[in-house]
């Protein structure tokens, strides 16, 4: 099999070997996203498809919906093969312009509502020739930096606005849109292996880069998540809340696509915030959601929380980044549900998950298992396989993986091998039952006079005080000791700790050579638009302060 991706323009895609290997061995089909949901709408027509506060839509509904956003997207000019891009929270059109742009044989390029220096490269890098996006929201004028950016678009023609509240010029209002008649546009004729998204990465440390997703790669995803993993029910009984951006891949995955392709019920929290969260989650019977670990801690800042009825939650899956055995015990004691860990990437959705079968020392202490038709391979720096219980990078191999980079051949030969190994840069550890731990990033490990420390050894030892209400630990350049160990602490209201007694708390939880040479105590842990704690903030905030 090559595994080497075939660009085509600026578009890779699988080679013609892996796509018959894998079809051959029933792990890729013949049906897209779209005929998927219309596989649903058929199936369910009546039932409830997507609440986003008062908008309720069924499957019948929701697909009148997207019918009519294709139509007049095609109405503006837009075709197959066209990049549009859409930035906006969570509101029911951000589902139906997605579907219809799906529908309509273009490319989605879901843009993060926060973003704001990044829209400019991501519009120029990807030639989008339209972008639907807010007049406003949360006092920023959405509609008023792209007109600034306009000009320096050429490809750029059309701003789709939803809720506009006046005429702007140059802007089609999201209702005038539905209204365009166009010329009966079809739904696209798709091969399952064509290009459907391209989500980019975060771009912490260079430029973002857009991952490319297959319709085949996608709903081999969705399928390990039913049929193997047990997250969505296949009888569509689910009611799914997402609280997290769904231009965010894991809420898109685990939220959105989930539920719409399963027939299960769609529950949107326009801006996350905990009260609010809960009363949707008693509210509308939520069977299951996901979250960015670091923010359960904002739940029990609800006063009530105790006295709330979630008795229909299954479990709640924590991503995105460090989970720590402390942060599920607390997910646990917040909403008194099981806690299944996912695993996975832009470039490489769920090769991991947690099980419903597994015992809860497996649930709070591992990742999970490998997804059907993923191989992995856990190495140390010099390519070679470590054993059973040993650290090093987690390799990936299998069906789920992206064609590549969008654009930049050259990132996606630095991850894929010439053997189609996708090189995560995450530290693993495989047990003797076949469950896998992420315990860190390659980039993080702290070099300190020749030994290595994972700073998850020490966040999950500093996480189990009772005091703390989150850590993160990060590596500082050393000039005697190459690097050493810096502990950021934030205390629990009304907590009094020291460096002293967080210092003798670790004695003999681990060796002396990992105790954190730093402590320093901070109000909040910087965090990313959707929750992860940016640990190269923390290191540019003190890489240059002497302890």
């Amino acid at each position: 099999m090559d595994y080497r991706p075939v660009y085509r323009d600026r578009t890779p895609r699988h080679s013609e070997s892996m796509i018959a290997a894998y079809v051959a061995q029933g792990y890729w089909g013949e049906q897209t996203i779209l005929e998927r949901f219309r596989q649903i709408v058929a199936q369910r027509p009546d039932k409830e498809a997507l609440i986003e506060g008062a908008h309720r839509f069924t499957y019948r509904q929701l697909n009148d919906q997207v019918e009519q956003t294709r139509q007049g997207l095609a109405a503006l000019g837009l075709q197959p093969g066209d990049l549009i891009a859409v930035q906006l929270p969570n509101w029911w059109e951000q589902i139906v312009a997605s579907l219809a742009i799906i529908d309509l044989g273009a490319v989605l390029v879901p843009v993060s509502i926060r973003l704001r220096g990044e829209l400019k490269y991501i519009l120029e890098f990807t030639a989008a020739r339209a972008i639907v996006l807010p007049e406003a929201y949360h006092g920023f004028d959405h509609v008023g930096l792209v007109s600034e950016l306009k000009p320096a678009l050429p490809d750029l023609e059309h701003l789709v606005v939803p809720r506009l509240g006046r005429d702007l010029l140059g802007v089609v209002s999201f209702d005038r849109l539905q209204r365009m008649s166009g010329d009966s546009a079809p739904p696209a004729a798709l091969d399952p292996n064509d290009p459907w998204e391209i989500i980019f990465t975060s771009g912490t440390t260079s430029a973002p880069k857009g991952v490319v997703r297959t319709h085949n790669n996608t709903l081999r995803t969705l399928s390990n998540l039913s049929n193997h993993y047990d997250f969505i029910r296949p009888d569509g009984s689910d009611i799914v809340l997402a609280i997290l951006p769904v231009s965010f891949i894991f809420s898109q995955y685990l939220g959105v696509l989930s539920a719409l392709l399963f027939g299960a019920t769609l529950v949107l929290q326009d801006s996350f915030e905990p009260g609010a969260a809960l009363k949707l989650l008693e509210r509308e019977g939520v069977t299951y959601f996901g979250i960015v670990p670091s923010i359960v801690e904002r739940f029990f800042e609800v006063e009530d929380l105790a006295q709330r009825d979630l008795s229909t939650l299954r479990y709640v899956s924590p991503a995105g980044e460090a989970v720590t055995r402390e942060r599920k015990e607390r997910i646990r004691e917040a909403f008194g549900c099981d806690v299944l860990e996912s695993y996975g990437l832009s470039e490489f959705t769920w090769p991991l998950g947690q099980v419903m079968r597994a015992g809860w020392e497996k649930k709070v202490s591992r990742t999970g298992i490998a997804s059907p038709g993923t191989e992995l391979a856990i190495v140390d720096a010099g390519g070679e396989p470590v054993p059973a219980g040993e650290t090093g990078e987690l390799l990936l191999r299998g069906p789920t993986r992206f064609p590549g980079y969008y654009g930049n051949p050259e990132a996606t030969e630095e991850c894929l091998d010439e053997d189609g190994w996708f090189h995560t840069g995450d530290l693993a550890q495989l047990d003797d039952d076949g469950f896998y731990a992420i315990v860190g990033r390659v980039k993080d490990v702290i070099k300190r006079k020749g030994s290595l420390i994972v700073p998850h050894e020490i966040e999950d030892a500093l996480g189990e005080h009772p005091d703390l209400k989150d850590v993160a630990v990060v590596g500082l350049a050393d000039p005697e000791r190459g690097e050493i160990a810096c502990a950021c602490v934030v205390l629990r209201p009304g907590a009094n700790l020291g460096t002293e007694e967080l210092l003798s708390f670790l004695e003999g939880k681990l060796a002396t050579f990992k105790l954190p040479e730093r402590i320093e105590f901070l109000d909040e842990l910087p965090v990313s638009p959707v929750g992860k704690v940016l640990k190269s903030d923390l290191k540019a905030m003190f890489e240059n302060q002497r302890a």
